[in-house]
């Protein structure tokens, strides 16, 4: 039986988000759960006690719950799981919440032209002492045994309300709060964040007064949108979606996390009309795959239909392949470290409205797909945190609006011991590093020189001047091989022990909307081009996504089959996931493994010749097998 979050790999969400006129609990079938519970036997689940329209779903008395209340559904759960010893967490709405401002204008958030913000609170407001820590309170008392937070930091904007303007005059002796393109903007906005992490702080202490045990995050804390240095004490890092890039940027804070998956397609996302189809479970265990890889624990969320007391039947036998999908793979992948050695840095900047957006995210994204895409095994680091860039050969720096002078230093330094850096066309870097001087964007069709074939990117180019830099990669101007038009690509200057590759375009922006064979093939010359050679690699598919791991000694090769009608528009489910393979895993290792095992499959992996490391076959992979390679 786990006995805190950290043990907690396999869970299901539940939530509904009740609407003004839901009868709670009106057609719920206790045994549908039971039935659940006991055919996917989860570590944790977690259900809805208040959603985003500030409607609580259980006997709240310092909230206002459902007008009709037919059933104490939070009791229910608590009952059933408490049974079965899986722990219970509740999905609770945070900031956004659409009746508190309601009941209390005051509350609202207030913008730059002096609007209050329907559904917005503001976190310096009273509503986290006269409403949230109270109904935490309550549901603790109930039993659950944590929190996740919803709707809090994305829901969280520069707050121009008195409650705020007050708190700064009280910190800084300001009476003015400054607006955008004044003087002070940028300090203010990182007044207004340090108020939300202040108020998370706040509630998590007040109920671990009385609850001590109690398990508290808040829904996108520390992810994808607030890429920073951990310092409120949140219990675990959890979110939604977007697993291939988000687990990376959660795997950095070295904390408990999962990831969830959404268990319906919504074409659109609507909690009126609740139009989402259920995912078969092969959709599930692919996404699976991507978080269960990098060693977090899994959930996904499900709709409790009938306003909050249903589990449809009919799903649970796909709930169960997904859940034994997970379970086979749980000692090969729970808990496993990273062994990439290939990093893209995050730019911290923030910028524009919400205050978490993760400026640089589409940027990020961009060359983590771009890697993967290729076949490499890849991790990212936080500007915000680069204790560990030493362990790293190559990083990517994406294209930002500002790396701080600190960031430059810190590169500086691992470049000059040995370490490779590559830049992108916008990502500005002292020419004493890059050996180049760039002039001016400008942005035009660029067609970089892929190896045999020409790809087309519309992007900015900046043409180079080669101070002590070489170049490495050419492009063109058109889309043929014409020696007139032949322009540099990428150049690449010797600095102390290491090296700086620079890319004359910007490739991050838009690499997301220009994916081509082509480009993945530009992205291995210039890996190669760098002098990279990666120490596991797999051949034989565009689609076979490579993750490399380790754990108990052994290093762990993930193989994910990407296959599938997933980027399709308009495809909401599918069942089939054509295989892949035959496959070719290479180990460039400097002691020949003793063993190597297909897992969960339990396949030896027999070696075959090789002029370049060691090499073994993979017939065929599903969705994902590991690749256990005992050294």
């Amino acid at each position: 039986m786990v006995t805190s979050r950290k043990d907690c790999f396999f869970g299901l969400h539940f939530d509904f988000h009740a609407m003004p006129g839901d009868e709670v609990g009106s057609i719920i079938d206790l045994a549908s759960i039971e039935e659940m519970l006991d055919a996917t036997k989860p570590d944790m689940i977690q259900v809805d006690t208040k959603g985003h329209a500030g409607i609580s779903s259980y006997m709240t008395t310092a909230g206002t719950h459902a007008e009709v209340m037919k059933m104490d559904v939070l009791k229910a759960w608590r009952e059933l799981t408490a049974k079965r010893g899986i722990r219970l967490y509740v999905h609770h709405s945070g900031l956004f919440d659409q009746l508190a401002t309601q009941l209390h204008p005051d509350w609202r958030r207030v913008d730059a032209d002096g609007n209050p913000t329907e559904g917005a609170v503001s976190a310096f407001s009273p509503y986290v002492d006269e409403l949230l820590i109270p109904q935490i309170l309550e549901m603790a008392a109930y039993g659950a045994e944590g929190a996740w937070i919803d709707g809090d930091e994305w829901r969280c904007f520069v707050d121009y309300s008195h409650h705020a303007t007050d708190a700064y005059y009280k910190g800084t002796g300001k009476a003015h709060a400054p607006h955008p393109g004044e003087d002070g903007y940028d300090e203010y906005c990182e007044f207004c964040r340090e108020g939300f992490r202040r108020y998370v702080a706040r509630y998590i202490a007040a109920v671990k007064e009385k609850y001590p045990s109690f398990e508290i995050t808040s829904n996108w804390m520390y992810t994808h949108t607030m890429p920073e240095k951990r310092t409120v004490p949140i219990d675990f890092i959890s979110g939604v979606n977007e697993a291939r890039v988000v687990a990376r940027c959660i795997v950095p804070q070295k904390l408990t996390w999962d990831l969830m998956a959404w268990g319906q397609q919504a074409l659109p996302c609507s909690w009126e009309t609740r139009n989402r189809c259920t995912k078969e479970p092969e959709q599930l265990c692919q996404e699976a795959a991507v978080v269960l890889s990098l060693g977090g624990g899994f959930q996904f969320f499900n709709i409790l239909y009938g306003t909050g007391g249903l589990v449809q039947r009919w799903a649970i036998p796909g709930w169960r392949e997904v859940a034994e999908f997970c379970r086979a793979r749980q000692d090969a992948c729970f808990g496993a470290t990273s062994r990439a050695d290939i990093a893209v840095l995050y730019p911290a900047y923030y910028r524009d409205q919400p205050l978490f957006t993760g400026a640089a995210f589409k940027n990020l994204s961009g060359f983590v797909a771009m890697l993967s895409d290729a076949g490499y095994s890849t991790d990212v680091i936080n500007e915000a945190d680069l204790a560990d860039l030493d362990r790293y050969r190559v990083v990517l720096m994406p294209t930002a609006d500002r790396y701080t002078p600190e960031t430059i230093a810190r590169l500086d330094a691992f470049v000059a011991a040995g370490g490779t850096l590559i830049a992108d066309g916008g990502a500005a870097l002292p020419e004493k590093m890059s050996g180049v001087h760039f002039g001016e964007p400008m942005h035009r069709l660029v067609f970089p020189d892929c190896g045999e074939r020409l790809s087309c990117l519309e992007t900015d180019y900046r043409t180079p001047e080669c101070i002590t830099a070489s170049p490495i990669l050419d492009a063109y101007r058109g889309n043929y091989y014409y020696e007139a038009e032949r322009d540099i690509a990428a150049t690449l200057n010797a600095y102390g022990a290491g090296h700086v590759a620079c890319l004359a375009f910007s490739l991050s922006p838009y690499y997301a909307n220009n994916v081509t064979y082509a480009l993945k093939q530009f992205t291995k010359r210039l890996l190669a081009a760098v002098g990279y050679r990666a120490e596991v690699s797999v051949e034989g598919s565009d689609y076979a996504d490579l993750t490399l791991m380790e754990k108990d000694g052994h290093i762990m090769a993930n193989v994910i089959n990407r296959t599938g009608e997933h980027s399709a528009t308009g495809v909401r489910t599918f069942r089939e996931i054509p295989p892949i393979g035959p496959l070719t895993l290479r180990v460039r290792t400097d002691k020949k493994p003793k063993r190597v095992t297909l897992r969960p499959e339990g396949i030896p992996l027999t070696e075959i010749p090789s002029d370049d490391g060691y090499a073994y076959r993979i017939d065929r992979i599903s969705i994902h097998s590991i690749a256990d390679i005992e050294l």
